[in-house]
């Protein structure tokens, strides 16, 4: 047996979470899932001549239940509108037996294979991935892991028989010294099962074996070893105009399978021929031909890592997991008939201390996902899971009925049964059909008014500019609830495109208090766009559309059609709005009908409730709001203090620039990927950081945005000296671009709003100057007094810290531009220099341009935060600073301070420039002072 080397995954890639189906999906942007191939017709093979199928003896077939003309219609069409009262409990008895039947089959087959005999320990190392049904009803886990990753899985889809496996077991288990010996039992009659549909069977004498990127030595060997010969038949079995696959008993694909268009439905197509196959995955990483033969099994591979990045207990099963805990842990429709039997029979569940209810209701939704997300009509489009969505369906169906008579103002968590009625009617929601029934009442997601909104039937072609290579952005217009929107692609730019409702990431508990307060998941239902099909896509309660896409162009133009949607609060800035458009926009805000707001504009878009936004706006002009304000002072603001090129440089910066020979408008130079904003609720306190930021308040500029956004867009510059718990570390550094922005608010309103002049404070910098002057020190030594009693985790403090930066940029107004008094928005181009220093530096660092950079001795673009300060600031301003960083307690190395003096810079010497406490926006109030030869005491 030949073994994979181990290959460690990049560790600069981020791994993929597999979102969390309870209550709050991940913060992070869930990527565009492009649709499979199996909405293709089934390619079948040529037939030349009847295979011997052996059945399965281990299950029953499972038995539909006869429906009524109103059930069957609804099933065909996924329109519930024609269905009464009645058919609720008929919907939801039919579902449930219809998961009994599955399950039972399950458990039968598990059963005939883990007992005492066969139940062992498992280590398929970190090196490795994961087999899950893809489908709770289309294949069962087989091999489950003591933390519960699901290693391996089992599957009869399509009348075949199936397994998979995250690991390469049959080859380990080929010979006696491969690893995972242990194994050999359930092996055994996995394997057994597999060629014979008898797990307890016997093998034949030979079986008909053909391998797609697989050892067929390990097969031989392995067969050898369980009694029975290998034919090899040489087969292109990945091929679907192959001839020979009638001659092949065993199916046996590998990691480096290639993927194809026809793939999924030629495996498919060998498993409804009774056909076995086996597929088995060598490493952690992925395999697109892998995921399609898997598909066709009823199974899917785990996400990026695979379980590179799990503990122990993800890749292994303990000697504890006895047979019994074994065959637990692999029946996965029992939650399923758990909670159907509750909504059947009742609940006495106090949801106030118990959700796990809850969390089965979100195992079905799991399945409802799966097709939605690929944009897949589970009741109109032929695809190959269809079969093994019967119950799901169903439980669509009902849960539109139920939604139809829920007020949410009228739910109450002590009515148990009420409120899992409720929660199934909100978890079962599935939008990529043509019909979903309402509730009488959106909570705060939506006004009551936005269901009689009238939508625009004629097609419109909507034009989205891409800001960056994956994300969302809102397309302008808005689901009304209930009312079907179509989506086409007319041109993609290159990228895997889907539909989605909002961009939040938290949208609360509806059992963390009494009231039922809002719908429980209104939003995301993101479904994939596939060219040249037409997306029907409807959702309960509305929502602002988003377009979310992945391997994109930045700067690129997608180009859809739509037809259904409406017309809200939205403002485009990332293009030029007409009047009338500003105008429409303008009027929906005053309207109030539509539950949301949002704005775009480069490098953020804000999303906030309709209360919210009015709120915020108060009485000023709506269109001042967006422009001046969300545009204006929270995002401009945050970009000229970080330098990006989206606003053009002043004629000062370009001076400088033009001076020191620096490219200051480059790509380098462009606005990190978008900052989205929600006024909804906040995933954490009032306000909370990440990506989206959000927070329990409509969006203004203030101190709390400006310190969301500094969290997500500051640069490496003013984070400083943060060793053993010192320095000005996240918390600090993010609040030199709120203090940016604090200071430019207050210019630009020539000195109306004078947002948190106490939060900088120059007057504890000066003072620890003069205390640390006090001792007869110099230069380095001085350094050291001062860093001591400034940047130490005792004695520091954030305010101060931060005045560092200012200090600087006050004395290149005086020293670069001549100002006798700081002017504000030269004080946020210096801090904006420093940006595109920085970058300049990290991106464009070479031997031939480090010494425009301040680094002529440095014999690589790395470089300290606090010496990058150091020699950027020195020649941004065109003065050695080293005088001035003794004063701050920064120490230099001899590198630093000798590829400054390269440039013969005049050595400035200490100076301030002192504000009065607590008014650190009004510059104007300031004075100089020099301290060459003494200190003085603070002039205010």
């Amino acid at each position: 047996m030949t073994e994979t080397p181990v290959v460690t995954p990049p560790t600069t890639e981020t791994p993929v979470v597999t979102p969390p189906v309870v209550v709050t999906p991940p913060v992070t942007e869930t990527p565009v899932v492009t649709p499979p191939v199996t909405e293709t017709p089934v390619v079948t093979p040529p037939v030349t001549e009847t295979p011997v199928v052996t059945p399965p003896t281990t299950e029953t077939p499972v038995v539909t239940p006869p429906v009524t003309d109103r059930i069957a219609e609804a099933l065909a069409t996924g329109n519930s509108s024609k269905l009464i009262e009645e058919d609720k409990l008929t919907l939801l008895q039919s579902a449930t037996k219809i998961i009994q039947g599955t399950r039972q089959q399950q458990q039968a087959l598990i059963a005939k294979l883990i007992d005492d005999s066969t139940a062992s320990t498992l280590d398929f190392t970190k090196d490795s991935q994961t087999v899950s049904p893809i489908l709770s009803t289309a294949a069962t886990p087989l091999l489950v892991s003591t933390s519960g990753n699901m290693l391996a899985s089992i599957s009869t889809a399509h009348g075949g028989r199936s397994l998979g496996y995250g690991k390469d077991l049959l080859g380990q288990l080929s010979s006696t010294s491969g690893s995972n010996q242990t194994q050999w039992p359930l092996f055994k009659r996995s394997f057994t099962w597999l060629v014979t549909g008898d797990a307890q069977g016997t093998l034949p004498a030979t079986v008909r074996v053909a391998t797609q990127s697989y050892s067929a030595t390990n097969v031989a060997n392995l067969l050898t070893r369980l009694g029975s010969k290998a034919t090899a038949v040489t087969c292109a079995i990945a091929t679907s105009t192959n001839t020979c696959w009638q001659d092949v008993d065993v199916f046996v694909f590998g990691q480096n399978t290639p993927a194809s268009g026809a793939l999924t439905d030629l495996v498919s197509s060998y498993l409804a021929a009774g056909k076995a196959v086996i597929y088995l995955h060598s490493n952690w990483g992925d395999s697109a031909g892998g995921r399609q033969v898997l598909n066709a099994m009823g199974m899917q591979l785990g996400g990026y890592g695979g379980n590179w990045f799990a503990a122990t207990t993800g890749f292994q099963i303990a000697s504890a997991q006895t047979a019994a805990l074994q065959r637990q842990a692999a029946d996965r429709l029992g939650n399923h008939e758990t909670v159907l039997l509750a909504l059947l029979n009742g609940t006495s569940a106090n949801f106030a201390s118990d959700t796990s209810l809850i969390s089965k209701l979100d195992g079905i939704r799991t399945d409802m996902v799966a097709q939605e997300s690929q944009g897949i009509d589970m009741f109109v489009d032929s695809f190959l899971q269809k079969p093994y969505l019967d119950a799901q369906r169903r439980l669509v169906l009902w849960a539109d009925l139920v939604r139809k008579e829920v007020d949410y103002a009228k739910v109450v968590r002590s009515n148990a049964n009420e409120v899992l009625k409720t929660m199934a009617a909100d978890t079962w929601s599935f939008a990529t059909r043509g019909y979903e029934s309402t509730p009488l009442s959106f909570g705060d997601w939506m006004p009551a008014a936005s269901s009689k909104l009238a939508t625009i039937q004629n097609w419109e072609t909507i034009e989205v500019t891409i800001a960056q290579a994956s994300g969302a952005t809102a397309i302008g217009r808005g689901a009304v609830p209930g009312k079907p929107v179509q989506i086409e692609i007319v041109d993609a730019a290159g990228a895997s495109l889907g539909v989605r409702v909002g961009f939040v990431r938290t949208r609360g508990n509806p059992l963390a208090q009494e009231k039922y307060l809002r719908p429980r998941y209104p939003d995301i239902h993101q479904a994939a766009l596939t060219s040249g099909k037409t997306l029907n896509y409807t959702t309960a309660w509305g929502g602002p559309l988003f377009l979310s896409y992945s391997g994109a162009t930045a700067g690129s133009t997608v180009k859809l059609r739509v037809r259904g949607g409406t017309k809200y609060a939205h403002f485009d800035f990332t293009r030029t709005p007409t009047t009338a458009e500003l105008d429409e926009a303008v009027q929906a805000l005053s309207r109030a009908d539509f539950g949301w707001q949002t704005s775009k504009m480069a490098g953020g878009e804000v999303q906030q409730t309709i209360a919210y936004a009015k709120s915020a706006i108060g009485t000023r002009d709506p269109k001042s709001y967006v422009v001046d304000r969300l545009k204006g002072m929270i995002f401009d603001s945050n970009h000229l203090a970080n330098g990006y090129n989206n606003i053009a440089p002043s004629t000062n910066v370009a001076n400088v620039c033009a001076t020191l020979g620096w490219d200051c408008t480059g790509s380098v130079h462009r606005a990190p990927n978008v900052q989205h904003f929600v006024g909804w609720l906040a995933a954490c306190g009032f306000l909370c950081s990440g990506n989206p930021s959000d927070g329990s308040a409509g969006l203004s500029p203030g101190w709390g945005w400006w310190h969301e956004l500094g969290h997500n867009t500051l640069i490496r510059h003013m984070t400083l000296l943060t060793d053993n718990g010192g320095g000005c570390p996240v918390e600090c550094d993010n609040n030199i671009l709120a203090n940016a922005s604090a200071l430019r608010q207050y210019a630009i309103t020539n000195g109306s709003e004078n947002n948190s002049g106490d939060r900088i404070d120059h007057k504890k910098l000066y003072q620890d100057i003069v205390a640390a002057r006090a001792t007869g020190k110099t230069g380095a030594e001085l350094q050291a007094d001062m860093f001591e009693r400034f940047w130490t985790k005792a004695k520091k403090t954030d305010n101060s810290m931060r005045a560092v930066h200012f200090q600087l940029a006050f004395i290149y107004t005086k020293e670069r531009l001549g100002q006798a008094q700081p002017q504000p928005l030269d004080v946020v181009d210096f801090i904006g220099l420093l940006g595109r220093g920085t970058r300049l530096i990290d991106s464009t660092w070479t031997a031939a341009n480090k010494s425009s950079l301040g680094m002529d001795l440095y014999t690589s673009k790395t470089i300290s935060n606090h010496e990058l300060l150091y020699v950027l600031s020195s020649m941004i301003i065109g003065r050695d600073m080293r005088q001035m960083f003794y004063h701050y307690g920064i120490p230099l190395s001899s590198t630093a301070l000798e590829s400054i003096a390269a440039h013969n810079l005049p050595q400035l010497g200490p100076e301030f420039y002192a504000l009065v406490q607590g008014q650190g926006n009004q510059l104007e109030k300031g004075k100089w002072v020099n301290l060459a030869t003494s200190v003085p005491a603070y002039p205010f």
